[in-house]
């Protein structure tokens, strides 16, 4: 009885943490629509009505008209509750998939480590997130989006790890409808499934999982200018290609590398003795930066956040592994011991 009144006691204030962080982080995002008069005349408030109107009424481009989860989510809580406006919805949605990211990266951790590094991992991931924010100046009803899939990651990683297949099924499916990046889960499902010697059927099921809702969509929602993978970024991202672009390029790249370089150079630490499970989730890392560096816009630094999933772990196992040797070896902890 006294393990259970504890265990809740600690659930409880975990959650109060999460909700206070995500609410601050949300509000946070929001703080430059309430300057925009002594900053600017643009009113940020129309950024949100015009996603979500671009995305219902099918006058987004590709792909974000295919991103249709959080616009209809929205525009369905909106109906049902008209008082709530879209732009506060967009909070209120906000706070919410960042508690939910909160609590499912918690979760996913301490399969791995610790309770209280696995509450510091979160504390990593609200720190980046709210670094990500900054890519759009103020609120933005796809940075909702960016926050579901990572939720979506995270929980098809944790039902993979504990062998719920269906499950991991079931979050690439609903999570397709929401950006199509679930699809750089398909390689970790490969390569968990090949090393474990499990076969190609779960692999099949959860490409067709992806594939079935990506082509739909695609097939459904026909938009005046489509959705095609293009090289026109690539200037942006990479110096020296263009005159015009290189100070902005290289400004780009010094934002990634803050961003991502330390965590990869802790992850590739010491990387054989990670656990076999986020060994195998690390190799889509190196595939997810040239996608992006080849058809995204590297400055936008909530196209980094599926990343978090894969390099926080293994950081957070690195360091702990470099803390606890240094613990072990300090003399003040050994006199202190005997």
């Amino acid at each position: 009885m006294k393990n259970y009144q504890m265990s809740r006691q600690r659930l409880s204030i975990i959650i109060m943490l999460f909700i206070s962080f995500a609410v601050l982080l949300a509000l946070a995002d929001r703080a430059p629509m309430h300057l925009e008069n002594r900053f600017t005349c643009v009113d940020l408030r129309t950024d949100v009505i015009t996603y979500v109107n671009g995305v219902t009424e099918v006058t987004s481009s590709g792909p974000y008209v295919y991103r249709v989860f959080i616009p209809y989510l929205a525009t369905g809580i909106n109906s049902v509750l008209p008082f709530i406006s879209l732009v506060n919805l967009d909070l209120l949605l906000k706070i919410f998939f960042l508690i939910v990211c909160q609590l499912t990266f918690f979760y996913y951790l301490i399969n791995f480590f610790s309770d209280m590094l696995s509450l510091m991992g979160v504390f990593v991931l609200d720190i980046l997130l709210g670094f990500t924010f900054s890519s759009i100046i103020g609120p933005s009803i796809g940075e909702n989006a960016d926050l579901l899939n990572l939720a979506v990651f995270i929980l098809v990683l944790n039902a993979l790890y504990k062998n719920k297949f269906l499950i991991a099924v079931v979050f690439l499916f609903i999570g397709t409808f929401n950006r199509e990046t679930t699809l750089f889960l398909i390689p970790i499902i490969f390569m968990h499934d090949l090393i474990l010697k499990k076969g190609m059927l779960r692999t099949v099921a959860a490409l067709f999982a992806v594939a079935i809702p990506y082509i739909g969509l695609r097939m459904i929602i026909q938009p005046s200018v489509p959705d095609w993978f293009t090289f026109e970024a690539l200037i942006k991202n990479i110096p020296l290609l263009s005159a015009k672009t290189t100070s902005s390029a290289v400004i780009a790249n010094l934002h990634v590398a803050f961003l991502l370089l330390p965590l990869i150079v802790l992850s590739l630490l010491n990387f054989s003795q990670h656990p076999q499970f986020l060994r195998i989730a690390a190799y889509i890392t190196p595939l997810f930066i040239l996608v992006h560096y080849l058809i995204g816009n590297i400055i936008e630094t909530r196209l980094w956040i599926p990343l978090f999933t894969i390099l926080i772990p293994l950081s957070l196992n690195t360091l702990s592994m470099i803390l606890n040797n240094e613990t072990q070896l300090s003399p003040t902890h050994q006199q202190a011991g005997k």
